[in-house]
């Protein structure tokens, strides 16, 4: 089987059957966009919000290095205690406002309870009820003498 070959054909040099030069001035643009988001993020995670900058790793095994490491992690650590502080000032904050809103939910439990209760009212039932446990309780009283009811 002959294979096939494509034959290119000259054409005029230089002329562009498309315009590209929009194509190349928006792929330029998201390069260097892409270029200056890498390189923030390089510069974020080698300064630490302190402001001292990770020593350069080409110098490892010096005696400088380790003195700039030494300096770079003690910064670090002390912006990190400070951030521990604030987050346990915030829960020491948030606590307070729970226990504070459990006290008023308790509260206002109560009086929910005092209003349902004067707003019911005693109804005939429970005043009867209160007379016959009256009623019992003075008969269950032992008595020496016993009062005969008297007539009006």
């Amino acid at each position: 089987m002959a294979s096939k070959k494509t034959d290119i054909k000259p054409g005029k040099a230089g002329k562009a059957l498309r315009d590209v030069s929009s194509e190349t001035k928006s792929r330029n643009s998201s390069t260097s966009t892409i270029a200056s988001a890498a390189s923030s993020a390089a510069a974020t995670t080698l300064t630490t919000p302190s402001g001292v900058r990770k020593p350069d790793r080409k110098r490892t095994g010096t005696s400088a290095h380790a003195e700039e490491m030494s300096s770079w992690l003690l910064a670090r650590a002390a912006k990190r205690q400070l951030d521990k502080q604030a987050l346990e000032a915030e829960v020491a904050k948030l606590e307070k406002w729970i226990s504070d809103d459990v006290e008023k939910a308790a509260g206002w439990k109560i009086t929910a309870e005092k209003l349902t209760n004067k707003e019911a009212g005693s109804s005939i039932d429970e005043l009867f009820a209160a007379a016959l446990e009256k009623k019992k309780a003075e008969e269950a009283e032992p008595s020496d003498v016993k009062a005969e009811p008297s007539s009006n």
